[in-house]
């Protein structure tokens, strides 16, 4: 089955998981991290010194106008073209690899340098990685473990798919067909990743309460009560770091704006200041509001895409962060996005065979969601979409099919 894969949230994981990924492509293991940030790494990031091949990572965030992304990126190649003339090893081919599509400017100007200076530069966009990701299950499973081969080779079962594909697609061409003048505005779903360091298990948990008792200290010591969905996409090598060692961690989707944005403020502070981070611990550790508040979370129990509730109880003080098991699925709500979460997070293509299709015609983002499911095997975080105006109206950007 050939999958869509999203970029890598964070820089650091984009560059070791093309490490592994150059190391499977060429079977070799002389790929490594070259230098890390603050060192002098004359523009690259990978280097193989038997295959005297360089790799250039450059994170992009894509969703950006194409313009702006192009800027950066020309930008980006014309210091790296520049920077290797002064690499201290031999480099006979430098990939410039990103997280973008393909930009043909790009790929000419790349072309342009390998015939003037006679050392090969090829762009290395987001769809060639895809490709390539393909070919090795072992990083595939490594860095998007929520995608699984489909075991479902069964004739029988086969059949059954294609049938409700076939209806789904009939009503999503008659849902686009009778879409309202009515313009509403999505963008994407909020999401922060908490990312461990290698430390033992007790420092873990310590690290992960108090980013998330902080960051809802944060964002709620004024708040009555407030209660809201998200979902956690945990796994037990969550983090990848130059020395092949990795560490659990999790993404939070959706959820409430404010507290995601300062979980992710205190996780890139202990990534790129540990001297702040641990000052803000004791600081607050000091902090005899803060001590007052009983912060509950209850354990994750498996790896993958969890539906778990926060309840920010403000008058007792207490912050409970608890597992929601998906109850039967109510066709009255399909078009809040907190109602449909909890089964969002439990999709399988068993769960997926329980949907009664006929009612579901009155709600494209859920037909659209049910269509992706059966027929990629996996849920995309980047599709789910929020109308600006009302967080719990959603929408799940999915190629409507084409009528024959």
């Amino acid at each position: 089955m050939k999958y869509q894969y999203e970029p890598l949230g964070d820089e650091y994981q984009f560059q070791t998981f093309l490490k592994d990924l150059f190391n499977s492509i060429y079977k070799t293991n002389s790929f490594e991290e070259y230098g890390s940030r603050g060192h002098t790494q004359f523009g690259v990031d990978i280097y193989s010194p038997e295959l005297k091949i360089a790799v250039q990572a450059k994170k992009k965030d894509i969703n950006r106008a194409k313009k702006i992304l192009l800027r950066e990126l020309t930008s980006d190649l014309t210091s790296t073209t520049k920077l290797i003339e002064k690499f201290p090893h031999d480099i006979n081919c430098v990939y410039f690899a990103t997280t973008t599509s393909k930009f043909i400017e790009i790929q000419d100007a790349c072309i342009s340098y390998s015939l003037s200076k006679g050392r090969k530069i090829k762009f290395f966009s987001w769809p060639d990685i895809q490709e390539e990701i393909s070919k090795f299950p072992s990083v595939r499973n490594k860095y998007f473990p929520a995608l699984k081969e489909n075991n479902l080779i069964d004739d029988n079962i086969s059949s059954e798919i294609k049938d409700r594909l076939a209806h789904l697609e009939k009503l999503l061409l008659a849902q686009n067909a009778t879409v309202l003048s009515k313009k509403k505005e999505y963008r994407n779903i909020p999401s922060c990743e908490i990312l461990l360091p290698p430390v033992d298990l007790e420092a873990q948990k310590l690290l992960m309460v108090f980013i998330l008792k902080t960051a809802a200290y944060q964002s709620f010591a004024d708040v009555q009560y407030r209660k809201f969905i998200c979902l956690l996409n945990f796994s037990h090598s969550f983090t990848q770091f130059s020395d092949g060692n990795s560490g659990p961690g999790f993404s939070i989707i959706s959820g409430e704006v404010i507290f995601l944005g300062n979980c992710t403020r205190l996780v890139k502070m202990l990534q790129n200041n540990g001297e702040k981070f641990w000052h803000l611990f004791e600081q607050f550790q000091e902090d005899s509001a803060y001590n007052k508040i009983n912060f509950r979370m209850e354990l994750i129990p498996t790896e993958g895409l969890i539906s778990y509730e926060f309840e920010i109880d403000g008058q007792t003080r207490f912050y409970n962060l608890r597992n929601v098991e998906p109850g039967p699925l109510d066709y009255e709500k399909l078009d809040s996005l907190n109602a449909v979460l909890p089964f969002i997070a439990s999709t399988t293509k068993g769960a997926i065979h329980l949907i009664d299709l006929d009612k579901i015609k009155n709600y494209p983002a859920f037909t659209k969601f049910i269509y992706s499911s059966i027929l990629e095997d996996a849920f995309k975080p980047s599709h789910l979409k929020v109308n600006i105006n009302d967080f719990d109206d959603w929408d799940y950007y999915y190629p409507t099919p084409v009528a024959d």
